[in-house]
């Protein structure tokens, strides 16, 4: 491992654009962050497919994120899209830096930091920004200083002020705000998350890390997002009430999933080392 190819600058800035179908701006502004945050997340898929089955251990040097993620056209989890991400805002002029988080399941905080994501600062204000997590975080910057309700894409996300500069990300659900991240502000090294990445690619821990157990694909939809755990397939456009639930059966099926919705390259699962994959 190199551990100076962490801190990398991107191979080719342009190229991470057209991928995610952005122009070049010199307005370094809210406005344009919000567009590569929801291009990004519309785009390139949360995806472990190079992780399954049984665990492997996941470069995060950026010339190999690059290469998968942009010119294999891949996607990846959060320690690889957010790097890649941060490294995109740095490359643009952007005051970027990475933010360790915890995954919350259900309202337990009991849950261990196994999650990246930034925070970016335009001005006086800073904005939490996440491209690894997939549809259900918010499609756009979320300002941490107001600490009210804010509406982003199709839903409607809060903060949390906590103590010892934590914030628990919350996102309005049935008449409800349920917690999903918990945010340190703390700013972290892109070396800190080397051990916590190798936990999540390589050791199976039924309570909190189930990225080697099969499939976890997610994706946003212009109008909401999909997730696939699995051989189950979740399609949300539009009102929660209307999501399409269906068990994936053959592999010819799982192909065109994965392609037509999580726009991956064709027949990926036949180039896998890891293709042992069961439906």
């Amino acid at each position: 491992m190199n551990l100076s190819a962490l801190y990398d600058p991107l191979p080719d800035p342009a190229t991470y654009l057209e991928r995610i179908q952005c122009d070049f701006s010199n307005s370094l502004n809210k406005a344009y962050l919000d567009h590569l945050i929801f291009q990004h997340q519309l785009l390139i898929p949360f995806e472990n497919l190079d992780i399954i089955p049984g665990g492997r251990l996941i470069s995060l040097e950026i010339p190999d994120l690059y290469r998968k993620i942009v010119r294999q056209k891949r996607g990846g989890y959060c320690f690889e899209l957010n790097s890649l991400f941060f490294s995109l805002l740095t490359a643009l002029g952007y005051q970027a830096y990475p933010v360790l988080c915890k995954v919350l399941e259900g309202s337990d905080p009991y849950y261990p930091a196994l999650h990246r994501a930034t925070v970016v600062r335009i001005g006086d204000s800073s904005y939490y920004c996440d491209v690894g997590f997939g549809g259900p975080v918010p499609g756009g910057a979320l300002e941490i200083q107001t600490l009210h309700p804010e509406k982003i894409a199709m839903d409607t996300y809060r903060l949390v002020s906590l103590p010892h500069q934590w914030l628990q990300l919350e996102r309005l659900s049935k008449g409800r705000y349920v917690p999903m991240l918990r945010i340190c502000l703390q700013p972290q090294d892109p070396a800190d998350f080397l051990a916590l990445s190798h936990y999540c690619c390589c050791q199976a821990q039924e309570e909190f890390n189930h990225f080697t157990e099969g499939m976890l694909l997610n994706i946003r939809l212009r109008n909401g997002y999909a997730a696939l755990n699995g051989p189950f397939l979740q399609v949300v456009n539009g009102d929660e009430d209307s999501c399409i639930q269906k068990r994936i059966h053959e592999k010819e099926e799982m192909d065109q999933v994965l392609t037509q919705i999580f726009r991956l390259p064709e027949h990926l699962l036949d180039h896998l080392t890891q293709n042992e994959i069961r439906l």
